[in-house]
């Protein structure tokens, strides 16, 4: 599953257990509860962490309420909209998501954030700040 690295930041943290994916017409959700998923910053990056997916439901987006926002690691509602605009390049409330909840399993590598995922070390070389 690919999270931006500053998403994958509040992952490792416990301050992000859940995420949103937009529906793509019938196609049922590529998430299935009790699998086990690579968290990584791009596509054909390595894998930084392991999750397990405990739930997968489908609602329209502009049902997020702030207990939600919080669990995708958002202080409310309102900021989470503003990433997912910031994200989507637009927020259409009606349009219908995936919301999966997960666990972290297990955590593999470092992610940096200064050079927007590019660099996947081992645990413990890179420390998670946003440089100034």
């Amino acid at each position: 599953m690919i999270f931006k690295p500053v998403l994958i930041a509040k992952i490792l943290e416990g301050r992000k257990t859940m995420t949103r994916r937009p529906v793509n017409g019938d196609t049922p959700c590529a998430y299935r509860v009790g699998q086990e998923y690579s968290i990584q910053p791009g596509m054909a990056r390595p894998t930084v962490a392991r999750i397990s997916v405990n739930h997968v439901s489908r609602e329209p987006l502009g049902s997020i309420q702030d207990d939600d926002a919080y669990d995708e690691g958002f202080r409310d509602a309102n900021e989470f909209l503003t990433y997912w605009t910031d994200l989507y390049g637009k927020c259409d409330l009606d349009q219908q998501v995936w919301v999966i909840q997960f666990d972290l399993v297990r955590v593999v590598a470092d992610v940096c954030l200064c050079c927007d995922g590019k660099g996947v070390t081992e645990l413990g070389t890179v420390r998670w700040e946003v440089p100034a």
